[in-house]
């Protein structure tokens, strides 16, 4: 049984298939009344954007993570003598 979208008061504006899709899914009932193979369809590209997103997270963490091994280091003389270096060449160099 399909049921139409909710009225807001004003007409809803599409620009091509594309956004009319996204906009029947947004609508869609729960459970959903689509076929088995559109909702798969629906699965694999919320499952790729979450791959994408989480590689994208990682990437992060490991910049993040050999950001902070450069600034602490065991000797903390170490630590503060390459901080000053960076900054000074940071300068000199600009």
């Amino acid at each position: 049984m399909e049921t139409e979208a909710p009225s807001y008061g004003h007409p809803i504006i599409t620009r091509g298939c594309s956004e009319l899709r996204r906009v029947r899914q947004e609508f869609d009932t729960f459970p959903t009344s689509k076929e088995p193979h559109v909702v798969r369809m629906r699965y694999d590209r919320l499952r790729s954007i979450g791959g994408r997103i989480q590689n994208v997270a990682g990437d992060l963490a490991t910049q993040g993570e050999r950001f902070h091994s450069l600034l602490s280091w065991h000797d903390p003389r170490a630590s503060a003598l390459f901080v000053t270096f960076c900054l000074v060449t940071a300068m000199c160099c600009m």
